[in-house]
C-alpha cells in the first residue's frame, strides 16, 4: 500500500470525528447537495436520497463492513415493524420479540461476546481450571449501541401502537442512519425524528445560523476545554502508580469536566448539523451540574438514554407503582444495564451500581431538607465525580490506586502531567467559565440566542469568523492530545 493511499484512508475514517477536517469539508458538501433546486416535484425523496447515501458514505469510511449491519438492522426492524402493525394476539407479540432478539443479539456479540468469555474463563480458572481459552477477535462496530436502542424503540412503539409503522423503506432507513447522531446520538424516539422524514424541508436562515452556532459552540467545547484537561487525566491515569494527593484529586475533578464537555460538545454539535439539513435532534443535556439530586441529575444528564431506560425498562419493570422495596430493585436494575451499556467490563457495572446506591440512599434525606441548594449541588457533583474513577478506570486496582490517591498534597507536583502552569490555569479558567455560563443560561439562554439572531448578517458573519479564529489559536492540539470523542467506544 502506498503511502498517499494510506493517507486517503486515514482521511476518509476521520470524518466521523467533528472536530476533523475531514468532516469540515463532507458537512458542506453534503449540505450543498442537500439544498440544491432540483427534483422539485420529488425533492423530499431526493433529499432523504442525499441523507441516506451520506450517511452510509459516513459510516462505510471506519469500516465497509459496519455498513453492512446497519443495513440489516435497519430492513430487520423495517419489515417486521410492518408485521407487528398487521398481526393481532400472539402474532404481534412474536415479531416483537423475534425483532428484540436479533437486535439485542447482535449487540451481545458484536459488544459483549469478549467479555462474558473472559469472565467465565476467570470464573473456571476460580474453581482450577487450567486450560487456554480460544481469545475472540470482534472488531466492535461504532455508535452499535446507539442505533441498536433507536431501532428497538421503534419497535417497541410500534407495538404498544404509539406510532404506525414507516411505510417507507427509504425514509425509516434515512432515519435509522442519520449521520449527525449515528455514532454517539443523541438516542432519537421514532415519533419525534421520523416525521421529520416525511415531511417537507425548506431552507431556513435562522435555522442553519442557530446551526453553526451550536456546531461552534461544541467545538469550543471540545477544543478549548475538553482536549486540553485530556492530556493531564491521562497522564494521570498511565502514571496511577505514583500519583498521590492534589494531582489525583485534580484528575478527578477534571476528568468530570472532560466527560461533560466531550459528550455536550457532541451532541451538540450534532444538533447544529442537523439543523442545517431543517431537522431538529433532541437536547441531550440541561445543565446537569447544577442539580440538587440524583433523581434530577439523570433527567439533565445524557437524556436520551436515561428517558429510553425510564420508558422501556424502568416503566415496564412496574416503576415505582409496586412499592418502595420493588423500586429500589428496579432503579439497580437500570442502572447496572446502564452500566453494561456504557462497556463491556465489570468496572463499568460497579459504576452503575454505585449511581443507583447514591439514587436510593441519598435522594430521600436531601429533599427532606429546603433550602441550601449550593451544598446538595456540591455533593452530587464531587459523589458523581468520584464515581467516575470507575467509570474511567481500565481495571478495579487501578480504580483503588486512584481513590487511594486522593489528597490535598503534593500541589507542587501539579505540572507533572503533560500541562503546565499557564495551561493547567487556563483549563482552570475555563472550567469556572463553563460553569458560569451554565447558570446564565439557565437564567437569560432564550434571549441571548434571540439578540444574537436580531445582529445584521455582517456582523454575525464576522462574529463566526472571530470565533473560528480563536478555536484555531487556543485550541489545544499536538503531542499527548487524543481528539476522539469519548462516547465514540460505546
Amino acid at each position: 500500500m502506498s503511502l498517499d493511499k494510506k493517507k486517503f484512508l486515514v482521511f476518509l475514517q476521520k470524518i466521523m470525528l467533528f472536530n476533523s477536517f475531514s468532516y469540515a469539508l463532507f458537512l458542506p458538501l453534503v449540505f450543498l447537495l442537500y439544498w440544491l433546486p432540483v427534483c422539485k416535484n420529488r425533492r423530499r425523496d431526493y433529499q432523504n436520497v442525499v441523507l441516506l447515501l451520506a450517511s452510509y458514505a459516513f459510516y462505510s469510511a471506519w469500516d465497509w463492513r459496519f455498513a453492512l449491519l446497519i443495513a440489516f438492522t435497519s430492513l430487520s426492524s423495517y419489515w417486521t415493524a410492518l408485521r407487528i402493525d398487521a398481526g393481532e394476539g400472539t402474532a404481534r407479540k412474536r415479531w416483537a420479540a423475534l425483532n428484540i432478539a436479533v437486535n439485542l443479539g447482535i449487540l451481545a456479540y458484536f459488544k459483549y461476546a469478549g467479555f462474558f468469555v473472559d469472565s467465565f474463563v476467570a470464573l473456571l480458572r476460580l474453581l482450577g481450571w487450567s486450560g487456554t481459552p480460544v481469545a475472540l477477535q470482534i472488531i466492535l462496530p461504532v455508535g452499535i449501541s446507539f442505533y441498536t436502542f433507536q431501532a428497538l424503540g421503534y419497535t417497541v412503539d410500534v407495538y404498544r401502537r404509539r406510532i404506525t409503522p414507516s411505510r417507507s423503506a427509504l425514509r425509516f432507513f434515512a432515519f435509522v442512519s442519520f449521520f449527525p447522531q449515528l455514532v454517539a446520538g443523541p438516542i432519537e424516539r421514532a415519533e419525534r425524528l421520523l416525521p421529520q422524514f416525511d415531511g417537507e424541508r425548506r431552507f431556513n436562515h435562522a435555522q442553519a445560523t442557530g446551526g453553526v452556532c451550536l456546531i461552534l459552540w461544541g467545538l469550543a467545547l471540545k477544543l478549548l476545554l475538553a482536549d486540553r484537561v485530556a492530556v493531564y487525566v491521562d497522564a494521570a491515569w498511565k502514571g496511577v502508580d505514583g500519583i498521590s494527593g492534589a494531582p489525583a484529586l485534580l484528575a478527578v475533578l477534571f476528568f468530570a469536566f472532560q466527560l461533560y464537555a466531550d459528550f455536550y460538545a457532541y451532541s451538540e454539535i450534532a444538533r447544529g448539523s442537523a439543523k442545517l439539513f431543517g431537522m431538529e435532534l433532541m437536547v441531550n443535556f440541561r445543565r446537569p451540574y447544577l442539580s440538587t439530586s440524583f433523581k434530577e441529575f439523570w433527567k439533565r444528564w445524557h437524556i436520551s438514554l436515561s428517558s429510553w431506560f425510564a420508558d422501556y425498562v424502568y416503566i415496564p419493570l412496574g416503576g415505582n407503582r409496586k412499592g418502595p422495596a420493588r423500586r429500589v430493585l428496579n432503579v439497580f436494575i437500570v442502572f447496572l444495564l446502564s452500566g453494561l451499556w456504557h462497556g463491556a467490563s465489570w468496572t463499568f457495572v460497579a459504576w452503575g451500581f454505585l449511581c443507583a446506591l447514591f439514587m436510593v440512599t441519598l435522594d430521600a434525606p436531601m429533599g427532606r431538607i429546603r433550602g441550601l441548594n449550593p451544598l446538595k449541588i456540591a455533593v452530587v457533583f464531587g459523589l458523581w465525580a468520584l464515581s467516575l474513577i470507575l467509570f474511567r478506570a481500565p481495571d478495579f486496582g487501578s480504580a483503588v490506586k486512584m481513590f487511594s490517591a486522593l489528597g490535598f498534597g503534593g500541589s507542587s507536583a501539579l505540572t507533572a502531567f503533560g500541562l503546565g502552569a499557564s495551561e493547567l490555569i487556563f483549563a482552570g479558567v475555563l472550567t469556572v467559565l463553563l460553569a458560569l455560563q451554565e447558570g446564565l443560561w439557565e437564567r437569560r439562554g432564550e434571549r441571548i440566542a434571540a439578540a444574537f439572531l436580531r445582529l445584521p448578517p455582517v456582523v454575525r458573519v464576522l462574529l463566526g469568523i472571530a470565533a473560528v479564529l480563536l478555536l484555531v489559536l487556543l485550541g489545544h492540539y499536538g503531542i499527548g492530545n487524543d481528539s476522539r470523542f469519548i462516547y465514540f467506544q460505546f
